[in-house]
């Protein structure tokens, strides 16, 4: 089921749709759970004061519920409770390309395209009661590593990987360790 964009009012919703559309034919668990999240920011959305374009937007809603309990129906209910793990592990796997990429100096606007799309399937899993403070972290290094690609390129110079302090940690007790193997 493709979702249209969602209306202008509901900023930051795009992603999630964007992400199920794009996920669908291959993951479609992991589809129906952007959707699902789609949906809870929706709703949140429309309580916030001063919200713009209510009727468009409840009827945005209400089409995405709708197609949510069409598409659920399709489901047993083994496929719903691996939604964690497959969204999750879809996420990892787009974390691992856009990581390995950055850290080898390699990184252009598809490792940062790679680093949100790994955030917002991150984001997808924190509906599930298994999110973890490790994929918080992940989550938050995607967002703030694509951003920096990102602005690095937009200013004409190429992304260089940043050593963070478990990175120099690491480096200085394996130099530790071979100054003791000595």
């Amino acid at each position: 089921i493709k979702m249209a964009e969602p209306p202008a009012g509901f900023k930051g919703l795009h992603h999630y749709i964007q992400r199920a559309n794009e996920c669908a034919a291959k993951y479609p668990i992991v589809a129906y759970y952007c959707r699902m999240y789609a949906l809870t920011l929706g709703f949140e959305k429309l309580k916030e004061p001063g919200f713009q374009g209510v009727d468009v937007a409840k009827k945005y809603l209400i089409d995405l519920m709708t197609k949510l309990e069409q598409e659920k129906s399709h489901f047993s209910a083994e496929q719903l409770e691996e939604g964690f793990d497959q969204c999750s592990g879809l996420a990892m796997m787009f974390f691992s390309k856009a990581d390995d990429e950055y850290r080898s100096g390699r990184a252009n606007k598809n490792t940062a395209r790679a680093f949100f799309s790994a955030s917002h399937y991150l984001d997808v899993s924190k509906q599930f009661d298994h999110f973890d403070d490790d994929l918080e972290q992940k989550r938050k290094y995607a967002k703030f590593k694509a951003a920096e690609i990102l602005k690095a390129i937009k200013a004409g110079i190429d992304p260089v990987p940043t050593i963070t302090t478990n990175e120099e940690e690491e480096d200085e007790d394996n130099q530790q360790e071979q100054q003791q193997q000595q």
